[in-house]
């Protein structure tokens, strides 16, 4: 059975050749229901998805859906966007068939990610807007066909809106093989639009506004991510319609993500004023570059004003660069207590917000304390996250602010960007746990190599290192000293190396110019047991030490996310081999990420495949000790039970602590329903309500008493148990 331990493939092995498998049952009818939510179609999405990765898409559970529900999403590492090509039964009309029919059929699939693969189809999109089961819509990238995008768009809103042309028009226009299937009825039993994000469209003013009226009207959506075009056009401030929206009294929005790279500073302000009078609002993301510090206040009178706001989270997307230019400007001219006093006023009296993220890079060292200071007098607090600190500054009064207040152990650093004036206090803050080392702050090759072979080593709660450095900083010296700190980094579970390399560097590896010398690094991250995660990009390795790091990952007990992009096709090549003769038995990768190529289409969806069935048994795992017990989520849960992963994802779920996660899922496998002979029967499918043996003389199961019997189970799982296909 498909997304169960030795499913991901059901025909010998890997494949070897770029190929499509025949087409899947086309018309395969939902088969979810109230009593049966689990679909038919979950059984069997490992032959769907190998369809669907033309498209750049995939079928898979999310752990925001309920049982049983799927989303299609956008398929990591697929490079195919479905260029239009003359009518031929090639992999790409087959996924467009494919689309269609799951769209029109299915409503176990209640999530679509709007790619360019059905963004420049309009019949696709029709089918997208009437869909049976379809709740959130998001789009993603900038489409070119956007205004059939913004049609679909504006249909979902308002499927009664008899002005809208219908996009099925467009259809016969296009030299595709089409499949069979009738225009849908506008009104078929069709889901209620919940969440919606269109920050990739890029709309015209009178299509802004009007999009905003359309908003205004409806009394459904409860998730809306926007960009700048919904209250901004160029420099054009257009953010009255989008305040007004934002303060109807009978609003529903829950969640509000606003994502830019660029807003306007007067109607950046308009919406701080419009949300903090919302009454619904929850959740609010911005996703903003905020250059400016003053404008990050503005926010502080929503902290101080609305009354229903528990998670709110100020995010810089750019910061990596922008540290750079900042350093010499972060001073201002003035007091700069000012500019942090509407953040001192408001965190002290809001008795609502629980969870925040903000990102103090710009504020001063002053500033970051008296921030740190006004926290303790907050009362309901109990997460905050603190995405990057000052450059310039005194790091070591910054941490013991935090260390000496009461929101030690609350406040999470997320990223300090490693430059020279900070660097030799790294030993001395503790609460440091995530650093990043980049040649765009170190500027001299010995910064670099001592960072690595004099401050690192004494840092003891070092948990994530993130090091960027352009090619000609990773000498043999660095290289050395950065495996030799790896080796006793005993802390560290987040690894990522990206080396940046000139266009002449790349040409020499791919002529195979020499073969790359033996790496240190690469034999350090293969021996080390503890970690989660490993990124490798653009780091020369020879073919050895690729095949070495693939063993590694795919041996690991604790790694589930590995990306390996190396410099040159060689090593590439040798570590996809040995990781397509191992992958399929191991259960604890979630993410495998290899350099995309159309050559090794068949390759990749079989990768792809095996880490969607891991995550898919991790999510189900987390629904039974959230209180799913379902046979499907108890099939999973005794196999996962020791995954990283599952800690963390009851953690995000449950909104507890590491510790109380661990005994819920400890509590979770002592469950009747897992431990007694009758639940663990009916659990694994082999009777209705319990056991019961006709005929026969002497002892029979169900007279085995419990010890017998959880003597027996120490041996047996649910998952062993074939389920019986009626």
């Amino acid at each position: 059975m498909d997304n169960e331990p030795g499913s991901a493939r059901q025909d010998g092995g890997p494949p070897t050749v770029r190929r499509i498998r025949p087409m899947p049952l086309l018309n395969l009818p939902c088969t979810r229901s109230e009593d049966r939510p689990i679909c038919i179609l979950l059984h069997r999405l490992s032959a769907y998805n190998e369809i669907l990765w033309y498209a750049g898409l995939e079928l898979r559970e999310d752990k925001g859906n309920a049982l049983g529900e799927l989303t299609l999403g956008v398929a990591a590492d697929s490079q195919h966007e479905m260029a239009w090509r003359p009518a031929a039964m090639d992999s790409e009309a087959i996924a467009v068939s494919l689309l269609a029919s799951l769209l029109s059929l299915h409503r176990c699939i209640v999530a679509v990610d709007l790619n360019p693969a059905i963004a420049k189809r309009p019949f696709l999109l029709n089918w997208v807007q009437y869909g049976r089961g379809v709740r959130s819509l998001s789009i993603r990238e900038n489409p070119r066909h956007e205004e059939n995008v913004i049609k679909a768009v504006v249909n979902v809103l308002n499927p009664l809106d008899k002005h809208m042309i219908p996009l099925l028009e467009e259809y016969h226009n296009y030299s595709v093989r089409r499949p069979a299937l009738a225009v849908p009825p506008r009104q078929n039993g069709r889901a209620t639009l919940t969440a919606l994000d269109v920050a990739a469209l890029d709309l015209s003013g009178p299509r802004a506004r009007q999009f905003i009226t359309l908003l205004s009207d409806n009394r459904t959506i409860t998730e809306l991510t926007v960009g700048a075009c919904a209250f901004t056009y160029g420099c054009v401030d257009m953010s009255d319609g989008f305040c007004r929206y934002l303060a109807q009294e009978d609003s529903v929005l829950k969640k509000l993500t606003i994502r830019t790279a660029d807003v306007n500073k007067g109607a950046l302000q308009s919406l701080a004023k419009a949300i903090a009078s919302m009454t619904s609002l929850e959740e609010l993301v911005l996703d903003v570059d905020l250059y400016n510090v003053h404008e990050k206040s503005f926010f502080a009178e929503i902290v101080a004003r609305n009354k229903t706001l528990r998670s709110m989270s100020i995010i810089w997307p750019r910061s990596c660069v922008v540290t750079s230019i900042l350093q010499n400007v972060e001073h201002p001219v003035g007091n700069a207590g000012k500019r942090i006093e509407p953040w001192l006023l408001a965190l002290p009296e809001n008795t609502v917000l629980s969870s925040l993220t903000i990102d103090l890079l710009g504020f001063t060292e002053y500033e970051c304390c008296a921030f740190f200071q006004a926290l303790t007098r907050n009362t309901t607090l109990r997460k905050v996250t603190v995405g990057h600190l000052p450059a310039r500054g005194s790091l070591k009064e910054i941490c013991r602010t935090i260390r000496e207040s009461s929101m030690a152990g609350k406040v999470l650093i997320q990223d300090i960007h490693v430059s020279f004036d900070n660097l030799a206090m790294l030993p001395d803050c503790p609460e440091v746990t995530s650093v990043t080392i980049s040649s765009i702050h170190l500027i001299e090759r010995d910064h670099i190599y001592s960072a690595f072979s004099d401050v690192l080593v004494e840092c003891r709660t070092l948990t994530t290192l993130h090091v960027c450095v352009h090619s000609y900083f990773f000498d043999h010296a660095v290289h050395m000293s950065m495996a030799t700190y790896v080796i006793g980094a005993t802390t560290l579970r987040d690894f990522e190396l990206h080396i940046y390399v000139d266009r002449t560097e790349r040409e020499l590896e791919d002529r195979h110019i020499s073969e790359a010398p033996v790496s240190p690094l690469a034999h350090a991250l293969s021996a080390h047991p503890h970690l989660i995660k490993i990124t490798l990009r653009e780091l020369r390795v020879n073919e050895r030490d690729a095949r070495l790091l693939a063993e590694a990952s795919l041996g690991s007990r604790a790694l589930t996310e590995m990306t390996f992009a190396a410099l040159g096709a060689r090593a590439n090549e040798a570590f996809l081999r040995v990781a397509l003769s191992r992958i399929e038995s191991n259960y604890r990768l979630l993410r495998l990420s290899l350099p995309a190529c159309r050559d090794r289409d068949a390759e990749l969806v079989f990768i792809r495949d095996v880490t969607r069935r891991n995550s898919s048994l991790v999510t189900r795992a987390a629904r039974f000790v959230m209180g799913e017990e379902d046979a499907y989520c108890a099939r999973a849960v005794e196999m996962m039970a020791g995954h990283t992963a599952l800690s963390e994802l009851v953690c995000e779920m449950a909104t507890v602590e590491a510790g109380e996660a661990t005994a819920m899922i400890k509590r979770a496998l002592s469950l009747p329903c897992l431990t007694s002979l009758n639940g663990f029967m009916k659990m694994a499918g082999v009777v209705k309500h319990r056991v019961e043996c006709a005929g026969g003389r002497g002892r029979t199961l169900e007279h085995l008493n419990e010890d017998c019997w959880l003597h027996i189970r120490k041996y047996l799982k649910v998952v062993d148990i074939v389920p019986w296909k009626r």
